[in-house]
């Protein structure tokens, strides 16, 4: 079930560029309740030092890992994905697909590699971001 939809209509100039309505993906981390079972399911930011480096401090609480789809002239969030925190952004925001239409502009945060690009791709959407330095012809 799907509750929540672009908010933006076609008149409203300033959530649309060129016809295309101007929307974006990002992720974040959240802190939660530091319960052993929370601790289980998402776990904490920090790990293993590489050898001959002080050890990482192990964050207070455990945290979750938020990659969303949003329309970026009334900031609604139209999908989530809710991971636990070593789950990548990539990977999280494969699943975004099923929300992206035709006649959507995303910006996405870097280049998110051929898979994920293909999915949203097939979609319908266009989609724009930057691309590392070090990619090929850069």
């Amino acid at each position: 079930m799907r509750t929540v939809v672009p908010l933006a209509e076609p008149s409203d100039g300033w959530a649309f560029w060129r016809g295309l309505r101007l929307m974006a993906v990002d992720g974040t981390c959240v802190d939660i309740a530091g319960t052993p079972a929370n601790d289980g399911v998402f776990g904490r930011q920090g790990g293993k030092p590489k050898p001959g480096k002080r050890p990482y401090k192990r964050a207070a609480f455990p945290q979750t890992r938020i990659v969303g789809l949003v329309e970026c002239g009334t900031h609604a969030v139209v999908d989530a994905e809710v991971t636990d925190y070593h789950t990548h952004e990539t990977t999280a925001g494969k699943e975004l697909a099923r929300s992206m239409q035709p006649g959507m502009l995303v910006r996405r945060p870097r280049l998110p590699g051929v898979e994920l690009w293909r999915d949203w791709a097939a979609s319908g959407e266009g989609s724009l971001g930057r691309r590392p330095a070090d990619a090929a012809g850069g």
